[in-house]
């Protein structure tokens, strides 16, 4: 029961956070700035990585499409990129950000089932390996985009 009313409260929070943003107009704005600023979109999405993994480090994967996604996609869409794409990148940077310390929500998972024996430090050298992975085909994905776009284009 508390755990549905946190996730509600959270929603709703979000909600208050969408329509203060739409009210400032401060997405518009932002939009705006790079459009006109002439910002390359290697740049922008640069920026955008790194301030998923920044996040990531410390928030939980909802707070973080709660907080970003408003602001965010207001760009990917002003730089006309697929919004499927733009899904499955987000997808990757909170899946990295869920396993990069410090905060690394996963590792304190698998320390809760692990044998007590087992060191938190021994599980992120554990981590580190997959860490690695999931940057290469992050990488892979951001320079290809058709490796995640070839399925529903032939839906």
């Amino acid at each position: 029961m508390f755990q549905s009313s946190m996730i509600f409260l959270i929603a709703v929070g979000g909600k208050l956070y969408v329509s203060f943003i739409a009210l400032t107009g401060i997405s518009a704005s932002f939009v705006e700035w790079l459009t006109h600023g002439d910002y390359s979109l290697a740049l922008v999405m640069l920026f955008i990585i790194a301030l998923y993994l920044v996040l990531g480090m410390f928030l939980d994967s909802i707070g973080i499409i709660l907080l970003t996604l408003p602001i965010v996609l207001p760009v990917v869409e002003a730089y006309n990129l697929s919004l499927i794409w733009f899904g499955v990148v987000v997808i990757k940077l909170l899946e990295i950000g869920l396993v990069t310390p410090p905060i690394g929500l996963n590792a304190f998972v698998i320390k809760s089932i692990a044998p007590k024996t087992v060191q938190l430090e021994t599980i992120f050298r554990g981590i580190s390996f997959f860490l690695i992975a999931e940057v290469f085909v992050l990488a892979a994905i951001v320079l290809f985009p058709g490796l995640s776009l070839w399925l529903p284009s032939a839906m």
